[in-house]
């Protein structure tokens, strides 16, 4: 699993990139929503605070993460739930994948 950062969210996929060689080189990449199989959440324990995750996999077997960090995590929230539209929205998962803390709390948010 690849982990990127979105540049840009529309209605037809994601624009990501990711760097590789200490930060030197910068990779960039697509995914259209119409690829996306399965998307899950989940916690990342950072010891002192806990990162909210979504990861996006393929048929083709790509998977890509992305983290509530990322400037374009509330318009990837807002966008994947119009593209995608079997997926559960952000107020219906929010608190299963929150608490506990510092557990992974796992959640598949949406599956073809």
């Amino acid at each position: 699993m690849q982990v990127v950062a979105a540049t840009s969210v529309d209605e037809i996929g994601i624009h990501f990139q990711w760097f590789t060689d200490k930060g030197n080189t910068k990779h960039t990449g697509f995914l259209n929503w119409e690829e996306v199989c399965k998307a899950q959440i989940f916690k990342r324990d950072l010891w002192t605070y806990d990162l909210i995750c979504l990861a996006l996999s393929t048929r083709e077997g790509e998977e890509i993460e992305l983290d509530e960090e990322d400037p374009n995590w509330t318009l990837l929230m807002e966008k994947m739930v119009t593209a995608l539209p079997e997926s559960r929205k952000w107020e219906h998962w929010f608190s299963e994948v929150a608490f506990p803390a510092f557990q992974p709390n796992l959640q598949i948010i949406y599956q073809r």
